[in-house]
């Protein structure tokens, strides 16, 4: 019965893409004016929402829920949405700025992507990427925090283990 209703399924589909004429009659109406009518609005309305959303995460200022403290080190599961490289999250804060001064060498070896968040304007960011010489990119990462299950920064993760 599945195999049935997934054939049906299947030409049904390919019946609906291969959609060329909306009536069939002696005046028949093309169906392409229509569907890329279609295509381009829905296409403005999905660049103006990643467009908002990107503005709602990544710049200055960078705030999230996750604030300064003690992080224990941890092993990590297999985190969806998790990026593959290393990377490390500080924020506008003497322990960040310390263990930035402390792990900029090992950071820079490893090629970690660097994420700054709860910072408010350009000065701080400059500071903060002075201190080690390396590139910090203000960003909300309360997804990374959720994924991993983190509350405090800073962190470091190469995707297998968290630690501070």
């Amino acid at each position: 019965m599945r195999l049935i209703m997934g054939f049906s399924l299947l030409c049904l589909l390919s019946n609906a893409i291969a959609l060329r004429v909306i009536v069939d009659t002696p005046t028949a109406v093309e169906s392409k004016p229509y569907l890329m009518a279609l295509d381009s609005e829905s296409n403005a309305r999905y660049q103006q929402r990643e467009e908002n959303n990107a503005k709602q995460t990544i710049g200055l200022p960078a705030k999230s829920t996750i604030t300064a403290g003690k992080v224990s080190a941890f092993r990590l599961e297999a985190v969806v949405g998790l990026p593959k490289a290393a990377f490390f999250v500080v924020g506008d804060d003497e322990s960040s700025q310390s263990w930035l001064t402390r792990n900029a060498s090992f950071l820079k070896e490893q090629h970690a992507v660097g994420f700054i968040t709860n910072i408010e304007d350009e000065a701080r960011l400059q500071a903060m990427r002075d201190i080690a010489d390396i590139v910090l990119l203000p960003v909300n990462v309360d997804v990374f925090a959720k994924a991993i299950g983190i509350n405090h920064y800073p962190f470091f993760t190469d995707g297998q283990e968290v630690w501070q």
